[in-house]
């Protein structure tokens, strides 16, 4: 019995060790799943995390590679705005330089003696007019220039001419070679002068040789006397002929001049057979002065003088100076042998001017302005013409009077009073 019960115990004990292997191994079985399912996961983490590590290294990685390359682009893009800002700046640079710089230019001009040019056809199309330019000449003995660039040549030479101007920040300047030859040695070259008056012919001589170097010799000199150089003078009233010449060797040279000689007395001028003129336009500045002596027969303080309106115009009875006073139209007359009557007009814009001719001369109003402007009519056409050009010819000996209207300004008129001598009659 007790055999029997030990082997029932024996035999439930290795039962229960049985059990006990097989829960251990479920157990170990179990903590293995476990450990491999915690493994796993761990594995799994870390891989997650190394995705991640390399997933952000690469992010990283692309975005600094973007951010390189939208710098890059960002400085292209400001290099070629800086490029293009530059360029901009050099072009207003230019466009400044352009403004700022000078023109200058230099022309070769050749002018016979007694001719005149405008040097104002030299200019440039862009340039100013030639009104705006300071004109200026080397030596006013070989040529003379206007404020309005008219070239007059006087004497056989070379010179210089000078004009500057600027306009819109760009100054000009303009050099003039000027060359001033004198007659061909085939013409005759007339000349007028007065009693006592003396001109130098070399002047129209256009040879090289000096005027020593000529032989002068005058035909009647009762009526004018010639000096070793040419220099004549007028003895008395009459004409005579210079001739100038000059041998050596093949060289054979000759220069004639016919030269008029008129009386020195300012009555000759008046000396005239073109009827007596008494009704005279004046037109006098406010404020300004004009001789109307010249126009008498006698001396003014031999006439009986009235005015209308002394608040226009006044009279200098001793000198026949009218004076303007203040803008209107009155009546001056003067009592005498010969009676007068001057309407006189006084304006803001109104000015006279005074020339002389002799002889066969002419006149070029150029010279005091700018004949483009106006428009010319003589009030005595019997002693002195003007054409449309204001060139201003001698008829007879007397004086008359060129009334020179502004185009474009109605109020502006300059009159000239012309006296012209040494006609023959």
């Amino acid at each position: 019995m007790k055999r029997k019960l030990m082997a029932v115990v024996i035999s439930m004990c290795m039962a229960f060790s049985a059990m006990g292997t097989v829960y251990a191994d479920d157990l170990s079985a179990s903590d293995s799943s476990e450990q491999e399912q915690t493994t796993e996961a761990e594995t799994e983490k870390e891989t997650e995390a190394e995705t991640e590590k390399v997933t952000e290294k690469a992010t990283e990685a692309a975005t600094e590679k973007a951010t390189e390359a939208t710098t890059k682009k960002s400085e292209v893009k400001t290099e070629a705005t800086t490029s293009s800002t530059t360029t901009t700046t050099k072009k207003t640079s230019t466009s400044s330089d352009k403004n700022d710089k000078n023109v200058k230019e230099s022309k070769s001009v050749t002018v016979n003696v007694d001719s005149t040019k405008d040097l104002g056809d030299y200019l440039s199309d862009t340039a100013p007019d030639a009104a705006s330019f300071d004109w200026s000449t080397s030596d006013d003995s070989i040529a003379r220039v206007t404020s309005m660039g008219k070239l007059t040549g006087e004497k056989k030479g070379t010179c210089t001419v000078t004009a500057t101007a600027e306009k819109s920040g760009t100054k000009y300047t303009y050099t003039f070679n000027i060359t001033v030859k004198s007659s061909s040695s085939s013409d005759k070259k007339s000349i007028s002068i007065d009693v006592d008056e003396e001109k130098d012919l070399y002047r129209y001589v256009d040879d090289d040789y000096s005027a020593s170097k000529y032989d002068w010799e005058s035909s009647d000199t009762k009526y004018v006397k010639v000096s070793t150089r040419g220099v004549v003078t007028g003895v008395k009233e009459g004409s005579a002929t210079v001739t100038a010449t000059y041998e050596s060797g093949s060289t054979s040279l000759e220069y004639k001049f016919k030269v008029t000689v008129g009386s020195d007395d300012s009555s000759s001028s008046k000396s005239s057979k073109v009827s007596e003129k008494t009704s005279w336009d004046i037109y006098v500045g406010r404020g300004d002065d004009v001789d109307i002596s010249l126009i008498l027969e006698d001396d003014p303080d031999e006439y009986d003088w009235s005015v209308d309106d002394e608040d226009i115009a006044e009279i200098d009875e001793d000198d026949g100076i009218i004076t303007g006073v203040d803008e209107g139209e009155t009546d001056i007359e003067a009592e005498g042998d010969t009676d007068y009557k001057f309407t006189v007009y006084v304006g803001r814009d109104y000015s006279t001017e005074e020339i002389t001719i002799k002889g066969e001369d002419t006149y070029d109003l150029d010279d005091i302005l700018d004949v483009d402007d106006y428009s010319f009519k003589s009030d005595r056409k019997a002693v002195a013409t003007v054409n449309s050009k204001g060139v201003v010819t001698g008829v007879a000996n007397g004086v008359a009077t060129i009334i020179c209207e502004n185009e474009d300004d109605e109020d502006e008129i300059i009159q000239v009073f012309v006296t012209v001598k040494n006609i023959s009659t």
